[in-house]
């Protein structure tokens, strides 16, 4: 279906967005990063285009968890998030939910150091209550998939 699309909407940066965000959640990530730096081309300040460009960094980091690279690119993601949360206060909650899931997920198969898990998840979870508190009805992030208690970190699935 997008590729029928495409001559039509080549130059719309939420074609392009779209269709990265498609490949990033069920396709090629290299398809994905293809894409979605189109959308950034068009549309170089549009936050909902960097939080899609976090979303793919993490999956990159997961598909290799073991390289240097992957730890760069978690980095790189965490920080535009955390950029993303400031600069869109209220008005969206996707860059929250972003991070808590994948950091989670990046916490589970990319640290494998239990200071390092701590660490990570500690700045993951403040970020995550954050975005429960701005947005106490939105499903996504009510409930965290991990709280710490005690000095431990619990998981749900």
């Amino acid at each position: 279906m997008y590729g029928d699309l495409e001559q039509l909407l080549t130059w719309d940066y939420h074609y392009w967005l779209q269709r990265g965000s498609f490949e990033v959640e069920f396709g090629d990530l290299s398809h994905a990063e293809n894409f979605l730096n189109q959308a950034k081309g068009l549309a170089p300040d549009d936050p909902y285009v960097d939080t899609e460009r976090a979303y793919l960094m993490f999956a990159q980091a997961l598909a290799a968890p073991n390289t240097e690279r992957a730890v760069e690119l978690v980095e790189e993601a965490t920080a535009s998030l955390e950029l993303q949360m400031a600069r869109l206060d209220r008005r969206d909650v996707y860059p929250f939910h972003v991070l808590g899931s994948q950091g989670l997920a990046w916490s589970r198969k990319g640290l494998h150091s239990d200071a390092d898990r701590e660490r990570y998840l500690r700045q993951v979870l403040q970020h995550v209550e954050e975005g429960e508190k701005r947005h106490p009805r939105e499903s996504t992030i009510q409930q965290p998939a991990c709280r710490y208690q005690e000095g431990v970190f619990e998981y749900s699935s």
